[in-house]
């Protein structure tokens, strides 16, 4: 807006666009972190031998002489597997962001044509049974089977 031509023309109502366009990315992005950080102390308040031996992986890892890295992503495998199931459990978006379809699709016998918006139900994901046993239960212990799909926390697709 500072190099627009100024042919007597009154920017106030795009500017008043771009403020509200930053302030919805800024909030849509402050709100997920707040609520996994959330769901992250309610699952570990819920759960203390989750946090007693992700605790001790952590110390036997890092120590107490200095903070985590994402370097130590790697050697913290059950923490990981602590994140995942947060995700999960609770996802942050239980309903995905609409994505458009590019060409006509089917999908289980469904026909989905090009220029359809397709919601995934992020939530249902993370619960199906048959891909996660029990899944109300929170237990991190699941993804240390490498077959077990991560949870698809922030949608799928591509970007």
């Amino acid at each position: 807006l500072e190099n627009a031509p100024s042919e007597g023309q009154d920017y106030a109502e795009e500017e008043d666009r771009i403020k509200w366009v930053t302030g919805t990315m800024f909030g849509a992005g402050a709100d997920t972190s707040a609520v996994s950080i959330l769901v992250f102390i309610l699952a570990m308040t819920l759960n203390q031998q989750v946090l007693a031996k992700a605790q001790a992986e952590i110390d036997q890892v890092i120590g107490q002489d200095r903070l985590p890295e994402m370097s130590d992503r790697e050697s913290l495998p059950y923490v990981e597997c602590v994140l995942r199931e947060v995700l999960r459990w609770q996802p942050v978006t239980p309903i995905a962001i609409p994505h458009v379809s590019v060409e006509d699709d089917e999908y289980r016998g469904y026909f989905i044509p090009k220029g359809a918006v397709v919601i995934g139900n992020v939530w249902a994901i993370g619960h199906n049974e048959s891909v996660y046993q029990d899944p109300e239960q929170f237990n991190p212990d699941r993804f240390l089977d490498p077959q077990i799909p991560k949870p698809p926390s922030f949608g799928f697709g591509r970007r």
